[in-house]
């Protein structure tokens, strides 16, 4: 039995380059280099038969071609990377580059040569105007440039993703600055007409919504009724902090006795009786 369970714990993971994992503001801040290009002849570089680690990666190369520097001073466009991303000893976490794909890299110079630190395959022009008119911003930030730049980033779904999830990682630099969000009427309903155009499951609940509650606007009031409507059945989905955000823009005692009630008993019958009983008062 204990061989077995050493066997499954040492299975390495495929894991494909998600965006909603990045702090990429973060990345390109740790960067000496940023490239956009399509990437071409991945190889396999000789191993170094000189480490003994049972979990060595090897050393692999990638050429950028149609490459666009972002940040840093080179025209270097080959990147060396290894296989193991992320993960621990006893699960390592693959991360795969893919021929033909275009992507951002981040990469750290060491010895004339670029090392891959991060990279991120979807929107990857969009992503680099993002950090770019942050970079611009960033040593005389205010409320006007960082609420603009939050807004304009935004109006992109995977760079919503993005900046969602970083917020609700409380992720720096962007968590921090948070404060100094003021958004206008018409720039809340384009992040209403954003949030609207996702399916309720794409993105988490504490993030972009959790600071627009504030303005109690009616329209954010809807749409987490609808939200709640569509998770009506599902008790375990992050239900109840839609149902909180409601109740914050309504303070409405009657639904806070509700959602302590929902807290307070994890059966997933009971949960759905509360739940349908919250939707009938809203």
């Amino acid at each position: 039995m204990k061989n077995l369970i050493i066997l499954f714990f040492t299975i390495q993971i495929q894991a494909q380059n998600w965006i909603g994992n990045k702090n990429f503001v973060d990345l390109y801040e740790q960067s000496d280099v940023v490239i956009i290009g399509v990437i071409t002849n991945i190889e396999n570089l000789k191993q170094d038969t000189t480490k003994t680690s049972p979990f060595r990666m090897p050393l692999k190369s990638m050429t950028l071609t149609s490459a666009i520097k972002v940040k840093g001073n080179t025209d270097k466009t080959k990147i060396y990377y290894k296989d193991i991303f992320n993960g621990c000893g006893y699960a390592p976490v693959l991360y795969e580059n893919v021929e033909s794909q275009e992507t951002i890299v981040f990469g750290k110079i060491k010895n004339d040569s670029i090392f891959q630190i991060g990279s991120m395959d979807e929107n990857p022009i969009e992503i680099a105007k993002a950090l770019t008119e942050f970079d611009k911003i960033k040593s005389d930030i205010n409320s006007k440039n960082f609420t603009n730049w939050f807004c304009q980033t935004v109006k992109n779904k995977d760079l919503f993703e993005l900046l969602n999830n970083n917020i609700t990682f409380e992720q720096e630099p962007i968590y921090s600055k948070l404060n100094l969000l003021k958004f206008s009427t018409e720039q809340r309903n384009e992040l209403y007409d954003v949030i609207e155009s996702f399916e309720r499951y794409d993105y988490d609940n504490e993030g972009i919504i959790s600071i627009l509650v504030k303005y109690k606007d009616q329209r954010l009031k809807s749409i987490l009724k609808d939200f709640i409507i569509g998770l009506r059945k599902e008790p375990y989905s992050g239900i109840d902090d839609l149902m909180e955000y409601y109740y914050d823009i309504t303070e409405n005692k009657e639904l806070k006795t509700l959602i302590t009630e929902f807290d307070n008993d994890s059966r997933m019958k009971q949960r759905i009786s509360v739940i349908n009983e919250f939707i009938n008062k809203i």
